[in-house]
């Protein structure tokens, strides 16, 4: 199956976008193109670059407007892109967080069939997350379906065409994109995986394959080096639980526009 990859990526997030994009070494099958989406068209060096095209954050299709966004603007945007957008060349792409390394091979499909990944690392998306939930249950009529593990895995491959199932309770693509702008607020917000991932498990399962996998996280205020990004890498790799990938997130303080 043929399939393109999403990035969405910040500026304090540059500098591990070469060790993300190298490590789609171990995607199976590799991707047709990778969208790398920025705000000033950034492109690492890296392999791959023949196949990487930028996108910058206000050519992206279709628009969606982040001063109508009331509360984390940038943030809840992103999470609005990845179910929205229409740049892809293929239907299928497959959503990759930008501070995110895979670790090993990935195999995307089986006997036809999509997987689906889901994790139970983080306890607090492993239940029912209430600003996620009543958000998506509010827009598109989906709940969490299955409480003690989560879609939030950094990385899902989307299909435009099980997305139209959203679209379908709105006269137009455009006036759900409105609507999603105008109900965000600090009690109700989008987590664009768990909207996905229980959309397929709601009305899509027959041609999607559930797999949980083995993830590990790092997280600080500060950005990390080449050196702390390729050890802690190596440690991860190197780890008994057999993490399929792990990710090193730099915090900020978002405010209220953010």
């Amino acid at each position: 199956m043929e399939y393109d990859v999403v990035i969405k990526s910040h500026k304090k997030d540059y500098n591990k976008l070469r060790y993300t994009i190298n490590s789609f070494k171990y995607l199976k099958p590799f991707p047709q193109n990778i969208y790398l989406v920025t705000e000033d068209g950034f492109v690492p060096t890296c392999n791959y670059t023949d196949i990487i095209i930028p996108i910058k954050d206000v050519d992206v299709y279709p628009h969606i407007d982040k001063s109508k966004i009331n509360y984390r603007n940038n943030w809840c945007w992103v999470n609005m892109v990845s179910i929205t957008q229409e740049f892809t060349k293929n239907d299928k792409y497959f959503d990759v967080q930008a501070d995110n390394f895979f670790l090993k091979k990935v195999d995307l499909f089986e006997d036809g069939k999509v997987k689906l990944f889901k994790t139970s690392r983080n306890p607090n998306n492993n239940g029912k997350w209430n600003q996620y939930f009543s958000f998506s249950q509010d827009l598109f009529g989906i709940d969490k379906l299955t409480i003690g593990s989560s879609y939030i895995t950094e990385f899902i491959m989307y299909d435009r065409n099980k997305l139209k199932t959203l679209w379908s309770k709105f006269d137009s693509k455009q006036q759900a994109i409105d609507k999603m702008c105008n109900s965000i607020s600090q009690h109700s917000y989008p987590a664009d995986q768990e909207i996905y991932g229980n959309l397929i498990e709601k009305y899509h399962l027959d041609d999607h394959i559930i797999e949980k996998v083995e993830l590990e996280y790092r997280g600080g205020w500060e950005n990390p080096t080449d050196e702390d990004i390729e050890t802690y890498i190596v440690k991860s790799m190197l780890d008994e639980s057999n993490y399929l990938a792990c990710s090193y997130h730099t915090y900020w303080i978002p405010n209220e526009k953010e």
